[in-house]
């Protein structure tokens, strides 16, 4: 859950020590977001850069419903994520709520285009003579919310948590104020936590709710502020620090390598139900990372029916990820699926719309991007360091690494060979790094050279020939929209005398990178060329890297456990991972006809 601090609280503060000090406080006491009552005078240009300075997102905001358009600009130029009416008197929202109601329609039809959700923000007027005008207003309204007062509803004489639960997922934001005594007024507030409100079972349903923001305000300190914002914070971090509860489906090579014992230290989740097609690989994962309460299944479905679990990871063969992963969707789950996201780009636009039918996070399997030579390039794009990159290489070449096990080498169940299984990381990895996601056609060649030799000298053991019905090789030439080109190369056999697995290479028209030989950076400075590597460990599988320390893996488990309980962003967008799928899908096309594969 992410955690914000209301301006409104520190309106004393803006006047006497300027809106950037204010600003300041609030990074240094924890919070990473801020709602916005009015703009201090600011333009939208000098509000996003004040925020930018200390990395503070400006997610939601306080407006009176007529200033909403003229105030646009603001939010554009912010990227405020939700609008709240920030009071109304019961009389006038109660006489004129059909007039409200159509206004609402209006103003939401412009935040609809942004993305920005749209509500109302209560005090206790609105709970008189027994009452709920909020809940009469979100009925005769569609995809409007409630940011609920909990301080309010508790001065009303109400319980905020029986409020919660009527409004359901009409709620979106908990705002946190806390009080001394119920029915009186207190000025100052007493710290979250301190006071009698009840946040702890608020806080909970939140959790259980799915709610992922939390917005702290203050009508006066009782010491100060920085102090005061700081006490709220550590309180409201624990109350809001919930323990994921995990399902595994499919409880083999990949989760047993990479995602359960990344899970077993991610401090923040835990494995409590476990399937696998083979009863002893599930009974053996439960006994390994879970519990004695820990439940095993052979049928998935059976385990998305415990409404207990919150999210889950689908480790299965490629050909199953669409499938599951929309019915866990479809069942409340929040998903990691491993990659490849799917086996074809419409499957992938399937698990993208349930994702976001459900509001339930989704993110893919693609570790690479957590290395530290991956996360040091890519900070070097972002500064733009490279410039404009034209040209790049996605490189997973096996010499003789062909994985025996499972269905690997089994086309149909997998829906391909090396391409799909190697090559994909290699792919998003590039994707990422140029930031570019707008392929507009391809070129592909896949290769049975090597798949039928009895003689195999593979790292992996002999191959069986007759199942073997994946290529051994795959290449692929990509053009971007903007005239960019991908050279991708993939191989799990192949006569190449310098494998190298999941890196890239790219050029720009400042610098360029590459991965071949650790992280190197080239470039000409002061009219030299030169060569630069940073110093650290580089390359290699990820997920075997890292051993004694945090793992690339790690980094993966606590992201999705972040996005799931603060609202964090994914490192890894499911939209991100859908153009590698639809990419690699049109160089198996290529392969198919002969010609090059249009994606428009």
């Amino acid at each position: 859950m992410k955690l914000g601090v209301q301006l409104y609280s520190l309106r004393n503060q803006i006047k006497e020590l300027g809106v950037e000090e204010v600003l300041k406080m609030v990074a240094k006491a924890g919070y990473s977001c801020v709602e916005f009552a009015g703009f201090y005078g600011l333009t939208p240009k000098e509000m996003k850069a004040l925020l930018d300075k200390y990395h503070l997102e400006g997610i939601s905001a306080h407006i009176k419903i007529d200033e909403i358009i003229p105030q646009l600009d603001y939010i554009d130029e912010i990227g405020i994520k939700s609008v709240y009416i920030p009071w109304m008197s019961g009389d006038d929202l109660k006489n004129n709520m059909d007039a409200l109601v159509e206004q609402i329609k209006t103003v939401k039809k412009e935040l609809d285009k942004r993305g920005v959700v749209f509500g109302y923000h209560n005090h206790d007027q609105e709970y008189k003579n027994g009452e709920d005008l909020v809940k009469q207003l979100l009925d005769k309204t569609e995809g409007f919310y409630s940011e609920i007062d909990t301080y309010w509803v508790k001065m009303a004489g109400l319980d905020p948590v029986e409020k919660m639960k009527e409004y359901g997922d009409r709620l979106k934001c908990l705002h946190i104020k806390e009080l001394k005594t119920v029915g009186v007024k207190t000025d100052p507030n007493p710290v979250v936590g301190e006071g009698c409100v009840g946040f702890k079972e608020i806080f909970d349903l939140g959790n259980k709710m799915g709610i992922q923001l939390a917005i702290l305000e203050v009508e006066g300190f009782p010491c100060e502020p920085a102090e005061y914002l700081k006490r709220s914070y550590e309180n409201m971090k624990k109350l809001s620090n919930k323990i994921l509860r995990l399902g595994i489906i499919g409880c083999g090579g990949i989760a047993n390598g990479k995602h359960m014992p990344a899970e077993k230290r991610n401090p923040r989740a835990e494995m409590v139900a476990f399937c696998d097609i083979i009863p002893e690989r599930a009974q053996k994962a439960k006994e390994e990372y879970g519990t004695e309460d820990s439940a095993v299944y052979t049928d998935y479905k059976e385990l998305l029916k415990d409404e207990t679990i919150d999210a889950v990871l689908v480790l299965t063969h490629n050909k199953e990820h669409c499938r599951i992963t929309v019915d866990a969707l479809n069942a409340g789950k929040h998903v990691l699926c491993e990659k490849p996201m799917a086996t074809t780009y419409e499957e992938a636009v399937k698990m993208i719309e349930a994702a976001k039918k459900n509001n339930k996070v989704l993110t893919i399997g693609y570790q690479n991007r957590w290395r530290p030579d991956s996360m040091y390039m890519k900070q070097m794009a972002k500064d733009g360091e490279f410039g404009e990159v034209y040209y790049a290489e996605a490189i997973a070449i096996r010499r003789r690494a062909v994985p025996t096990w499972g269905v690997f080498i089994d086309e149909e169940k997998q829906g391909g060979g090396p391409l799909i299984d190697i090559g994909t990381h290699a792919l998003d990895l590039t994707l990422h790094m140029m930031d570019n996601y707008e392929p507009a056609y391809c070129v592909g060649k896949t290769f049975h050279k090597l798949n039928k030799n009895t003689e195999t000298g593979n790292a992996w053991g002999d191959w069986d020939v007759d199942r073997f019905t994946a290529e051994d090789s795959a290449f692929g030439f990509i053009v971007m929209k903007n005239g960019a080109v991908i050279y991708l190369k993939s191989s799990w056999a192949l006569n190449m005398a310098d494998p190298k697995e999941a890196i890239t290479t790219i050029c720009g028209d400042k610098a360029g990178a590459d991965m071949l030989d650790g992280l190197r950076i080239n470039g000409v400075k002061n009219g030299r060329q030169y060569i630069m590597k940073p110093n650290f460990s580089t390359g290699g599988v990820a997920f075997f890297d890292g051993a004694g320390g945090k793992e690339p893996a790690d980094y993966e488990a606590a992201n999705f456990s972040a996005a799931i309980l603060d609202g964090q962003e994914l490192n890894v967008k499911p939209e991100q991972a859908a153009v590698v799928t639809r990419i690699l899908e049109g160089i198996y096309k290529s392969q198919q006809t002969g010609k090059p594969y249009y994606f428009d």
